[in-house]
């Protein structure tokens, strides 16, 4: 009934093998058809050089190395289908407020993303897990996006359908996420002022998005998302030229029937790129260090990107001779 929690993944990319060297990055990017890659490169010349592409989601932060995974939670879950059906039994519909029928009441499991440190036995959730649940037929498991890394810090936008039992429709309801993996504790993603001034920096350019997006030609429509309000939703994490350049999504009102999907329901959603300094919060880490600004160069537009530990670079470096080695054992 519940769609397991999934990671985009990619093929591994098999290259020769590297002898440890003096330093040794990860990088962690977008990739094709909306997939991300990790890669993990090598330096003992002054050159950075691709070492090998992990097959799976794996980042620096606080000082070590972390793999993407989920937990599995248990949550109490509405079936409206069977409240509406319930009601109809008896010639009603139920309003927000009625009670439910015990019998439309489970208990589901949803997966949540989680950053268990490598080789280690930090493991630390990414978001909280909804108190419950509530829609059709199963169908409200929450989607998960990693919108990037600074520091110690994980960017998390969850995407999740709400349903009020009788209504006529459903909505998504979009909310961001930062979590301290130092401290394993949510973190403020920005200040009000902060996001003002991101709002107001991106108005111009959101407003041109929004008319070539949506094709608006109307003197009306024109003239009503002129004068509309924006809020900032999320921020992308982007590594440039050794630089913090993230994305700021900007999103106004829209009919429900207009929305794009984007951030929630009821509303117009787009990505800008604008100069507005970095969010107090992570402006301590806002310039990478001079040899992984040369790495960024090679790696555009980086989600993360960091330098792996000594001591556990043989694990970044060798997944791919161990996984050629279980292929030949088992006849692949």
């Amino acid at each position: 009934m519940f769609k397991p929690l999934t990671f985009l993944l990619f093929t591994l990319t098999l290259l020769p093998q590297v002898a440890l060297a003096r330093d040794v990055a990860l990088t962690w990017q977008p990739g094709d058809k909306g997939q991300t890659k990790t890669q993990a490169w090598t330096r003992d010349d002054g050159d950075w050089r691709l070492a090998s592409t992990l097959n799976s989601p794996h980042f620096v932060a606080d000082g070590t190395v972390w793999q993407l995974s989920s937990d599995s939670v248990n949550i109490p879950y509405t079936n409206c289908s069977c409240v509406v059906a319930a009601y109809a039994a008896h010639g009603g519909m139920p309003d927000w407020d009625s009670p439910v029928p015990k019998n439309c009441r489970h208990i589901a499991k949803i997966n949540i993303p989680v950053a268990q440190q490598l080789g280690g036995k930090r493991r630390i959730r990414l978001t909280a897990p909804p108190q419950d649940v509530t829609g059709e037929d199963g169908e409200s498991d929450p989607n998960y996006q990693v919108l990037g890394v600074v520091g110690s810090q994980v960017v998390v936008a969850t995407h999740a359908y709400q349903m009020t039992c009788g209504a006529a429709h459903g909505g998504l309801a979009s909310t961001i996420a930062v979590t301290d993996l130092h401290t394993g504790k949510p973190a403020q993603p920005w200040t009000a002022a902060e996001a003002g001034q991101a709002s107001a920096a991106g108005r111009s350019a959101a407003i041109a998005n929004l008319i070539k997006a949506q094709k608006l030609k109307n003197a009306k429509e024109l003239s009503e998302l002129k004068g509309a309000k924006f809020r900032l939703s999320a921020l992308r994490i982007a590594w440039r030229g050794g630089h913090l350049t993230p994305s700021w999504l900007l999103t106004t009102e829209a009919c429900y029937a207009c929305s794009d999907g984007i951030w929630g329901s009821y509303s117009w959603s787009t990505w800008v790129n604008v100069l507005v300094p970095t969010p107090k919060n992570f402006s301590l880490f806002d310039v990478l260090p001079a040899p992984l600004s040369r790495l960024s160069s090679r790696v555009p537009d980086a989600m993360a990107i960091g330098l792996v530990p000594a001591e556990q670079a043989a694990s970044v470096l060798q997944p791919v001779g161990r996984t050629q080695q279980n292929d030949r054992a088992r006849g692949k």
